[in-house]
């Protein structure tokens, strides 16, 4: 199912995605995307397992693969945790900094996010939840998910303001004679007037 879903996410924008469960590893994936590899670790999210914490969502994925996925990305390689949310035919990915973990190889490790956080990516497309300094946990919609493992390397690191503002910055350096610009949102929202205007300018 896993494998499924993540075809279906990444096809939306990619025609060329090859997806297999990594060699001998439990929820860790190998993707390659136009011949660009990607190691996820990846599950489904339940709820939280403490009576105090009835609204949140968590994977409780091994040390072990933690830990091999947090090796590949000190390698250079592109990795990512990432967990899925399904409720009622709604998906929503959720993405938690790679961080190396001192446990027992076997020991389960808790990684959670808020339902208010993925109740929010349901609503806008992408949501940030701080846990701590430099430590954001992200959740998204499917259209979303080729955006992130593109700058899973430090997405989880900074605000989604930092995050936009650095994207929009983009604009100052494009080429105006291959100019293209990708708009997101519901119809009659005004879209095509907008971009009308700033090709004007342009």
């Amino acid at each position: 199912m896993i494998k499924t879903k993540l075809e279906n996410a990444l096809k939306i924008y990619c025609s060329n995605v090859n997806i297999e469960i990594f060699s001998g590893k439990k929820d860790i994936y190998k993707i390659t995307i136009y011949e660009k590899e990607y190691f996820l670790l990846i599950k489904g999210t339940t709820p939280g397992g403490r009576s105090n914490l009835i609204n949140e969502q968590r994977i409780q994925p091994k040390s072990e693969f933690i830990n091999f996925i947090f090796e590949e990305k000190n390698k250079g390689n592109n990795s990512a945790i990432l967990g899925i949310y399904i409720q009622e035919g709604v998906i929503i990915f959720c993405s938690w900094k790679v961080l190396n973990s001192t446990a027992a190889e076997d020991t389960p490790i808790s990684k959670q996010v808020k339902i208010e956080t993925i109740s929010e990516a349901i609503k806008t497309g992408f949501s940030q939840q701080l846990k701590k300094e430099n430590d954001y946990v992200c959740a998204f919609r499917p259209e979303f998910l080729y955006f992130y493992l593109l700058h899973s390397s430090w997405i989880n690191e900074y605000p989604i303001e930092k995050v936009i503002k650095s994207l929009s910055n983009l604009d100052k350096n494009i080429d105006k004679k291959n100019y293209q610009k990708i708009v997101y949102g519901a119809p009659g929202t005004g879209k095509s007037y907008s971009l009308n205007e700033e090709v004007k300018v342009i």
